[in-house]
């Protein structure tokens, strides 16, 4: 059983700040005050310096499913409230949100299973990540070369000649990937549903428009192979989470055990 099929785990942590004394912002959907929103429906978070927010639960949902569509990071959702003058202030949802807040208190049974599901992908990502730089040496340069690339589609003949000599529709071929680690990559965890799955919508997402390398796959497989951009220094740096063969194993008897 996947571990988003049921409610996260997790102990009782008290969030001090009343509903009602965050709620002078403006539903963004009804336009309405949150004071008045029945207080059941409403989600407090509170950032790191102590500032405490509102916002409509359904909106929360809404717009976080809305995001993971987009393949947007749970950790990288910027949700946005109007405040009294009309002016809209933004917070992003981070790790510590989620778990200080967003998991917790009446409304966790909404939010608990879309972080755990999160949680998930993120370790079985985590664990085929480790297992291709095990088996293949060259991997992680690899997918700094095919970052890079996608990045530079555009502007460098170089990057567009060796991504159009792929010949495939998401370039995952050689000179970058085999066809054992592209059918890896495509088939790894997401938190909707499989690499695969979400190319696919969002290429359907574009009407049938070509997928922009540098602005539609750049980000998605930065985030699914462990790459940051470096847009100061136009240069693709690993992120990649370094496990041993110990660690690996450790990782999948977990990932077992929590199915």
């Amino acid at each position: 059983m996947s571990l988003a099929s049921g409610p996260l785990r997790v102990p009782e942590l008290p969030i001090h700040t009343r509903p009602q004394e965050v709620s002078s912002g403006i539903d963004s959907y009804t336009q309405l005050p949150l004071a008045d929103l029945p207080e059941t429906e409403k989600v407090i978070t509170v950032d790191d310096r102590g500032d405490a927010q509102a916002f409509p639960k359904e909106y929360l949902i809404s717009w976080i499913d809305s995001q993971t569509e987009d393949g947007k990071p749970l950790t990288d959702i910027v949700a946005q409230i109007t405040d009294p003058a009309g002016q809209l202030k933004s917070i992003r949802l981070t790790r510590d949100i989620w778990e200080r807040c967003i998991i917790r208190g009446p409304w966790q049974g909404d939010f608990s299973p879309i972080w755990a599901n999160h949680i998930d992908a993120t370790a079985q990502r985590e664990l085929t990540l480790a297992k291709l730089r095990d088996s293949k040496p060259d991997f992680t340069k690899s997918c700094i070369n095919f970052i890079h690339d996608l990045r530079n589609f555009t502007g460098n003949k170089g990057s567009r000649n060796r991504l159009d000599s792929t010949w495939h529709e998401f370039f995952l071929r050689l000179p970058y990937f085999d066809d054992e680690s592209r059918d890896t990559i495509l088939q790894m965890k997401t938190p909707r549903s499989t690499v695969a799955d979400d190319m696919k919508a969002l290429a359907q997402k574009r009407l049938g428009a070509e997928l922009c390398a540098a602005h539609d796959l750049a980000p998605l497989f930065e985030r699914v192979l462990g790459i940051c951009w470096d847009k100061e220094r136009e240069k693709a740096l690993s992120s990649q989470h370094t496990m041993g063969s110990a660690e690996i194993m450790s990782q999948g008897s977990n990932l077992k055990r929590l199915k």
